[in-house]
């Protein structure tokens, strides 16, 4: 699982063998200009420096759009959790 540790950008690429299988689950950030995205920019500020930089606003499917994986499956879900952590991605990407 990719967990707020930066396996989601460019630089950690090499980690992937091909034809290796990345699962995922991320909570990520709310649409922009809403009520629960101003929470996760202040949440985001106060934890970040005690939660290994896990960063609530940040757009995570962005960047596995972005990645040149050759395949990638995400699906979106609302779970019934603290809300600046409601919104979430899952789903895998093949190298």
């Amino acid at each position: 699982m990719a967990g707020g540790f930066g396996l989601t950008t460019h630089k950690h690429a090499y980690l992937f063998t091909q034809g290796g299988r990345l699962l995922f689950a991320e909570h990520v950030a709310h649409p922009r200009g809403s009520p629960a995205r101003w929470l996760q920019h202040l949440s985001t500020f106060l934890s970040s420096p005690v939660s290994c930089g896990c960063r609530q606003n940040l757009e995570t499917w962005l960047l596995f759009e972005s990645a040149g994986f050759s395949k990638l499956e995400m699906k979106e879900a609302h779970l019934d959790i603290p809300y600046p952590f409601s919104r979430n991605f899952y789903g895998f990407a093949e190298v």
